[in-house]
């Protein structure tokens, strides 16, 4: 009898431990075939999200942001950009009263990190920086490395974690490039670049940015006619200006901004705009000199600001090479100009803003590489200027 208890006793423990184990079927897991996160997290040759049968899962962005990372899913999504979606974050409540603004370089494999990590430097926006270039028959190469929905969904990630980490965002387009642009082409360059601010005003408004600057540069060689100076060049920028916000108001609520070259020496009608900026990376070495190029082109910002009635002034990129710039990415970019040392930058800084910082609206300092503060002794002194402001 005691040996007939005892069998008993041991059944019923098997069976207790058994359902003490066992995990209940998961539909969503079963149908998406993945590895147990465990094993995601162990094997290197996990790139992305399954694709068969999505259930209750709103995306295979959604499921990796949830569950493996944005930068382990973002290989798959970049690939299958009709299959994934972000989902729009609202932005921070408030108006950003002094504009502390870092510039994050969105083709980084870990920007989203970079993201994160501002938001520690007390900075309150983050800027979208994106460049098209104009080519000799008036089409814009905009979308030859990358998509349009693929830049849309690295875009889209990077505002919702802006928002959720308490930035608010500025987009930023800007014209450049090599290839001369032909006087006859010169009408249709303008139109195909109508079209373009219209689907990225018209893209900031989904995602709720705050700003939205619809050209750093209107005054390049790209918009000005051929032997247009002085007045002439003053009237054309105006009215481009002038033609180009009513475009971007129709799609876009939030701030509208444009940006200039030439504050010292232009007289541009900005009537309208909510923010003006100008955008002038220091390369030639001489910290002194640097920081009083800053000055002639605040003063000449200034003047067009009361002139034209414009609530903010916003000095962009505001940087001096040196050796933190020193990766082969960096030394490309900085090439043909002097570089300083990290002692140099920090002095850079430090006068940059004791100088200057009461007399604009806002600073945009580079963080990512190729160039920036993101690395360095540079970073903290920035960090300490903009906690203070």
């Amino acid at each position: 009898m005691r040996k007939i208890v005892i069998g008993i006793i041991i059944v019923l423990i098997v069976v207790a431990s058994v359902t003490l184990l066992y995990k209940p079927y998961h539909p969503v897991r079963e149908s998406f075939k993945s590895p147990p996160l465990h094993e995601e997290r162990q094997n290197p040759e996990y790139t992305g999200c399954p694709v068969e049968n999505i259930q209750d899962i709103d995306s295979c962005a959604s499921y990796c942001v949830e569950h493996i990372g944005w930068d382990r899913c973002k290989e798959w999504c970049m690939e299958n950009p009709g299959k994934c979606r972000v989902d729009m974050v609202e932005p921070p409540e408030g108006e950003p009263k002094y504009w502390k603004i870092y510039s994050v370089n969105f083709w980084e494999d870990d920007y989203i990190d970079d993201i994160k990590e501002i938001s520690k430097m007390n900075g309150n926006m983050m800027m979208i920086f994106f460049s098209a270039s104009p080519l000799p028959d008036g089409s814009l190469d905009v979308y030859r490395h990358e998509s349009k929905e693929i830049m849309e969904l690295t875009f889209a990630k990077g505002i919702a974690t802006a928002h959720e980490n308490g930035l608010h965002v500025i987009f930023d387009l800007e014209v450049g490039g090599p290839e001369a642009l032909p006087a006859e082409n010169r009408d249709a360059f303008l139109e195909n670049y109508k079209e373009f601010i219209t689907d990225w005003a018209k893209f900031c408004e989904k995602y709720k940015v705050y700003a939205f600057n619809l050209n750093s540069e209107l005054d390049n060689e790209f918009f000005i006619p051929e032997n247009c100076e002085g007045e002439c060049k003053n009237k054309e920028v105006g009215r481009l200006a002038q033609e180009l916000l009513k475009e971007v108001r129709k799609h876009y609520r939030g701030k509208v901004g444009v940006g200039v070259l030439y504050t010292w020496s232009g007289d541009y009608n900005l009537t309208g705009y909510d923010f003006f900026t100008t955008n002038l990376p220091c390369g030639d070495g001489d910290v002194e000199g640097c920081v009083d190029f800053y000055g002639e082109a605040i003063s000449g910002a200034n003047a067009l600001k009361k002139k034209y009635n414009v609530p903010k002034f916003v000095i962009g990129e505001v940087d001096i090479f040196s050796e933190n710039d020193a990766t082969p990415e960096g030394m490309e970019a900085v090439q043909g100009f002097t570089i300083v040392s990290e002692q140099e930058e920090v002095e850079f800084y430090n006068n940059f803003f004791e100088k200057y910082a009461d007399r604009v609206d806002g600073i945009t300092i580079t963080y990512s590489d190729p160039l920036g503060v993101k690395t360095g002794p540079a970073r903290d002194v920035v960090s300490e200027w903009f906690k203070n402001l």
